[in-house]
């Protein structure tokens, strides 16, 4: 009999597998950003208010359907409900 093969687990139709491939890279991407922060001698390139204002202008040229996840992207084009 071969190997028993490791699948995801189904709870309600979902695969639960995902979650738990995910929980050590996340904690291992969590790992790193600390060191990096910790290895700094707290100087910034990027000022606070450089970065909100970059992001406020990438929002302003992002067409408004892509703002509103109900109104583009995969709510319009997948239903599951």
């Amino acid at each position: 009999m071969p190997a028993e093969v490791n699948r995801p687990k189904k709870a309600g139709g979902r695969g639960r597998g995902r979650r738990t491939e995910r929980t050590p890279i996340v904690a291992s991407t969590g790992v790193c950003a600390a060191q990096l922060a910790l290895h700094g001698d707290g100087t910034h390139l990027v000022s606070r208010d450089m970065a909100i204002e970059t992001m406020r202008q990438t929002g302003l040229d992002m067409m408004t359907k892509y703002k509103e996840t109900s109104e583009g992207g995969l709510a319009v084009n997948v239903t599951v409900c």
